[in-house]
């Protein structure tokens, strides 16, 4: 059995990821770092940011509210979070949320649940999480990632 080192990370600290639409992602445990159980990471989102309906079959989610709002859908059914809220969701699950103002959330998940986020791309060491690579925009990701009706 592998000997894990201690991980500590203080606000800000970690790799930091842009995630489709509008969010930044700042990994804050990783697969490697928890010896597989689970990854942990900071979501900041921008007002307006829509996640696409989607579903991760092979594992479940956990993320609770830092600050800022979101309306989540899970299997049909709305619910607003906001600080200190937290969902945990089934692998099985088909979910999607919209952010209706800059939020910050905490996700907790096994390796699994997040092997979507290869799309994403790195961000430089110097990028801070209110600037996104000029390609990205939050109302072109909407368009294109609106939930099937």
């Amino acid at each position: 059995m592998k000997t894990l080192a201690a991980t500590v990370r203080e606000n800000g600290e970690g790799e930091q990821r842009w995630f489709c639409g509008g969010g930044l992602h700042t990994w804050k445990a990783t697969e490697e770092e928890t010896g597989g159980a689970f990854l942990i990471f900071e979501d900041s989102l921008d007002a307006g940011k829509v996640t696409p309906l989607h579903r991760h079959p092979d594992a479940d989610e956990t993320f609770y509210m830092l600050e800022g709002e979101i309306v989540l859908h899970v299997d049909g059914e709305e619910r607003q979070l906001r600080d200190g809220d937290i969902a945990v969701i089934p692998g099985a699950s088909r979910t999607h949320s919209t952010s209706p103002q800059r939020t910050r959330e905490c996700f907790a998940c096994r390796p699994l649940a997040v092997a979507g986020c290869s799309t994403a791309s790195r961000v430089s060491p110097l990028c801070k999480a209110n600037h996104r690579p000029p390609s990205t925009s939050t109302e072109s990701a909407r368009q294109q990632h609106e939930p099937a009706r």
